[in-house]
C-alpha cells in the first residue's frame, strides 16, 4: 500500500500531514507536544484528565455526550490518548463524512468548554481508574518500575496523577494546561484516507483550527538536563495479596540520539 505524505505548515504555524490511501473511511489525528513530562507542581494528571474532559463539552457540542453522538451516528468511532510526551485525539468516520471528522477534533481541542459541573463526576471516574490500575498486575509492575528507572523525575510519576492529585484539581488548573500548550506550532494534525475526500482536507483544518494560533501565552518544552546515571542495580518490590507475581526487568543504554 502506497503513502503518498504531504506535509505542510498552514497559516497559523499548525504542521499538517495528509496521508491519502486506497480505502473508503477518513480518520483525523490531532497530536500535541504535551504530556505528564510537562505539568507543574499541583498539575499532576492534568495532561490526562484534561484528555478526558475535553470529551464533557465544547463550544459546538455542549452536552455531555454530543461528541459521542456526532460521531456514533454516523457509524465512526472517536478516542483519545496521554502519554509522557504528547497527548492525541482521533475521529474516524465514512470519507463522506471528514467535515464531521475535522470539525469534533477541531472544536474538541479549540473549544472545550471544561464544565465545572462536570469536574467532581471525572475525578471519581480518574480515581476509579487509578484504583483499576492497582488491582491490575502487570500495569502495576511497569508503574513501580517507571518509579524506579526514573527517580525524582516527571518521567517516574504515573501518567494518570495520583489519588491526592486528582481530588484537588481545580478546574483553573487545567484551563491553564489547555491554554499553555494547545496551541499551532506545539502540534501535528494528520488526515489519512480516502483520496478523493482529502481533497478538501487542507481547507478544512485550515479554517476549524485557525485559533489555535492566537494564543497569547502559549509554553514550550525546553528539555531536560537531568542525568540518570547509577552505580549498581537497582529493586524495588511492591507486595499485594494475589495469587500472582509480575517481574519487569530493564536495562539503561544509550540515547535515542
Amino acid at each position: 500500500m502506497e503513502h503518498e505524505l504531504k506535509v505542510a505548515k498552514l497559516n497559523n504555524g499548525l504542521t499538517y500531514i495528509e496521508a491519502p490511501m486506497p480505502v473508503d473511511s477518513v480518520s483525523v489525528l490531532f497530536l500535541v507536544r504535551a504530556g505528564s513530562r510537562d505539568e507543574r507542581p499541583g498539575q499532576f494528571g492534568a495532561a490526562h484528565f484534561l484528555e478526558h474532559f475535553v470529551f464533557k463539552g465544547t463550544k459546538k457540542y455542549p452536552q455531555v455526550n454530543d461528541i459521542a453522538k456526532a460521531v456514533d451516528r454516523l457509524g465512526g468511532r472517536q478516542n483519545a490518548f496521554t502519554w509522557t510526551d504528547f497527548t492525541g485525539y482521533w475521529v474516524k468516520l465514512s470519507g463522506n463524512f471528514l467535515e464531521t471528522a475535522v470539525d469534533v477534533v477541531g472544536d474538541m481541542v479549540t473549544a472545550p468548554l471544561l464544565p465545572q459541573v462536570e469536574l467532581e463526576k471525572e475525578k471519581g471516574t480518574i480515581i476509579e481508574e487509578i484504583h483499576m490500575g492497582e488491582d491490575h498486575l502487570p500495569i502495576k509492575a511497569m508503574r513501580v518500575f517507571d518509579e524506579l528507572l526514573f527517580p525524582d523525575s516527571a518521567l517516574g510519576r504515573p501518567i494518570i496523577g495520583t489519588e491526592d492529585s486528582i481530588k484537588s484539581m481545580k478546574r483553573d488548573d487545567l484551563k491553564a494546561f489547555w491554554e499553555g500548550w494547545y496551541w499551532s506550532k506545539n502540534a501535528i494534525i494528520v488526515v489519512s484516507g480516502n483520496k478523493t475526500s482529502l481533497k478538501s482536507a487542507r481547507s478544512l483544518v485550515e479554517h476549524k483550527f485557525a485559533a489555535l494560533g492566537n494564543k497569547k501565552s502559549p509554553e514550550s518544552r525546553q528539555g531536560y538536563d537531568q542525568v540518570f546515571t547509577q552505580a549498581k542495580p537497582r529493586v524495588k518490590v511492591s507486595f499485594k495479596k494475589s495469587e500472582q507475581a509480575h517481574v519487569c526487568i530493564g536495562f539503561r543504554t544509550f540515547s535515542y540520539y
